[in-house]
């Protein structure tokens, strides 16, 4: 939730000065396709060829059901679609970019409809459709992106009100346990419980404003910075690493919590570098791809005579 709701928030504020228009549209499209798929195309391509050739088969003994269903026994056919961006074999955790790119077709409109202060009943809208299409339905987080939104017009006018350290650390706790109030809203039970979606939306939004108001100092550090600009590609590659991992550290003499824990540690030392390279050789060429093709697209015969 914080994730969806942080890219409302992103978004919107890109969008703060940019009138709703075909041309800024193509700009903001052509824009998040280039962001999300070069990275999102190569993480496949690596999941793929861990999947054919590295470990065809379970990694460990004892996986759980998730693991058998989502990444034990992938079809060829399901893996190819993957790369399309539906949430597949190869990369399980990317339900949320579908979520993601979906969203993406919206949200300059939902950013304009809250700049002109029909953030209120649009958010009245989403909660509704969201109560009434769950189970599954990717329109239960669409109240997530339209908070993200409000957050950043609230912050504009109202943003000294969050900057209490109080408002800061109980929308955070807020955010992570709400959701153990009641046994029915338990993550195995129902992930998609509405009642704590929007409540840890709702908090996520308010950390967020938090967080931008104080002006962490830690948040600016030079390595924390960099593991924001890289947390998409760990995103994309952390499950394929995981996988590797555990294989190995499966094979040591401790007992299943230690090994646990090594496998997190793990797959995080791994990934990071792993990721910055992507991120180096991967993102940032993909979105300078996407901005020269844009400026070609809409050039003038004048221009391009010149």
């Amino acid at each position: 939730m914080l994730f969806f709701v942080m890219s409302g928030y992103v978004l919107s504020r890109s969008l703060d000065r940019v009138s709703l228009s075909l041309s800024s549209l193509f700009k903001f499209y052509l824009a998040r396709l280039f962001r999300i798929y070069p990275a999102l195309l190569a993480a496949c391509l690596l999941a793929a060829v861990y999947m054919m050739v590295v470990r065809p088969h379970l990694p460990v003994s004892g996986a759980s059901k998730w693991y058998i269903v989502n990444a034990a026994k992938p079809r060829l056919g399901l893996m190819l679609s993957t790369f399309t961006g539906r949430p597949t074999s190869l990369l399980p955790p990317m339900w949320s970019i579908k979520v993601e790119m979906i969203a993406s077709l919206v949200i300059p409109f939902i950013a304009v409809f809250v700049r002109r202060g029909f953030g209120g009943p649009l958010l009245a809208i989403a909660l509704y459709v969201g109560f009434h299409t769950q189970g599954g339905s990717l329109l239960i987080f669409l109240p997530s992106f339209v908070l993200g939104s409000l957050a950043r017009h609230i912050q504009i006018r109202y943003g000294w009100l969050f900057r209490s350290r109080f408002v800061l650390w109980f929308s955070l706790f807020a955010m992570l346990f709400f959701r153990t109030l009641n046994p029915k809203w338990r993550f195995e039970v129902d992930y998609n419980a509405f009642i704590p979606l929007v409540v840890e939306s709702l908090c996520a939004s308010i950390f967020i404003l938090g967080l931008v108001e104080r002006r962490c100092i830690p948040l600016q550090g030079r390595h924390v910075t960099r593991l924001g600009d890289i947390s998409y590609s760990i995103y994309l590659l952390h499950f394929t690493v995981m996988s590797v991992c555990a294989g190995i550290i499966s094979l040591t003499p401790v007992s299943a919590t230690w090994r646990c824990i090594i496998l997190m540690l793990v797959t995080l030392t791994m990934s990071w570098p792993i990721s910055s390279i992507f991120y180096d050789k991967i993102e940032l060429p993909g979105i300078a791809l996407g901005k020269i093709l844009y400026a070609k697209l809409t050039l003038r015969p004048a221009t391009l005579k010149q």
